[in-house]
Order: C-alpha cells, then structure tokens, then sequence
C-alpha cells in the first residue's frame, strides 16, 4: 500500500509538474494563467505523524493542491495592516500575504489503509530574506473527511486547525521550492462527544509557480 501510495504521488508530482511548466511558458508568450487570479499555484506532499490513544502511530502522506491569491493587491495584505505604524517609524513593509486554498486527498498509511479529504483554508505571509529565499508562516481552518474509524473520534467529517512555517526557494523569478513544517489538528469541534481529535506534525516539501 505504502509503495502504491508512493508511485501515485510521484505521477501526481510529474502531471503537475509538467502542466505547471507549460503553463509557465504560455504565460511568457501571451500572459495567460490557469487561475487568472491566483499569485500562485503548487502541489505540496511529504510526511505526517500522530499518535491515537488505542491504535497507536497515525502516518500520513498528503497530496495538496495549492492556490494562493494575492491579498496585498486588494489592500488587505500584512504590510497593508502595519503601514500607518510602519510610516510612523520610518519603515517600508516588505514581503506579500496571500490566501491559500489548499484541496487535499491523503493516503493513511497507519494504523490502517485509510484516506483523508477536504480543503484548508490558509492565510501566509512570506517575507525576502534574499532574492531568492522567503521564509514564511501560515495558518488556518479547514474540513475534512476521514475513512478511519477511531473510538476516540465519534465522526469522520471533522474541522482542521493548523499553524507552520517553511521557506520557498526561488529557483527562477516564477518557479520555487519550499519546504515546510506544519502542525494540524483535526476534531470535530466538540458538535459530537467523545472528540478527542487528530494531532499530526507535518513535514512538507513541494514546487510551485508564481505569476
């Protein structure tokens, strides 16, 4: 199952890879995006791991699709909310906020063959540290589906709350790696008794391309 898992992320990876790139290129030529208002648009996977009370380790390797969408540019961005303190101290915000919505399917590798499904909904702030390397941080909601029953956990459909930082690495001005570290918690918001929830830390890496 783990090497089936494995194989599928890897062709993911490639079909992504090679759409992404070609839209890459398309953008140069006649300035077309696939989101036409989207600043970025990734795929990110990597590993995670938890613990459950009476199942033991819970791993997971998660296939998200990213799109971030450019806050700064309707005023709303971090360097938008600090400029009148940043003016008064003669500072000049640097960096840019967007929204990720981030789609996921992830394969259960333990303690059974499971998946977990849904969306995050994420705010991140990435700040130049150089010209190609902006650490950044990010953190927010989600919904998600979970094929695993656990005792502690009355329902499956539950609600994700997570919190991270990372850096992308530009390898081009529109092209970037980044890795990731990400702490989530699934429960189900206390709708439903007993709901002990899900926390898993997370080790990301992906690509992404930046209009």
């Amino acid at each position: 199952m783990r090497k089936n898992i494995f194989l599928v992320f890897i062709y993911i990876f490639l079909l992504a890879y090679s759409a992404f790139a070609a839209n890459s290129s398309d953008n140069k030529q006649d300035d077309k995006w696939i989101f036409p208002y989207a600043k970025e648009i990734g795929i990110v996977s990597g590993y995670g791991h938890g613990n459950l009370k009476q199942k033991g380790s819970y791993k997971v390797i998660p296939v998200i699709v990213r799109l971030g969408f450019n806050l700064d540019s309707i005023g709303l961005g971090f360097g938008d909310l600090i400029r009148p303190l940043a003016k008064k101290l003669n500072m000049n915000p640097k960096g840019f906020t967007e929204f990720l919505l981030e789609p996921f399917i992830n394969g259960v590798t333990e303690p059974k063959s499971n998946i977990e499904t849904g969306c995050n909904f994420l705010l991140k702030y990435s700040y130049p540290l150089t010209e190609r390397i902006y650490p950044y941080v990010l953190g927010g909601l989600g919904a998600g589906y979970n094929s695993q029953h656990v005792r502690t956990q009355s329902t499956q459909w539950g609600f994700i709350s997570q919190a991270g930082f990372g850096f992308s690495y530009f390898i081009k001005k529109d092209m970037a790696l980044s890795l990731e570290y990400r702490f989530r918690h699934f429960s189900n918001a206390n709708t439903r008794q007993p709901n002990n929830g899900i926390n898993t830390n997370m080790f990301l890496v992906g690509i992404s391309f930046f209009k």
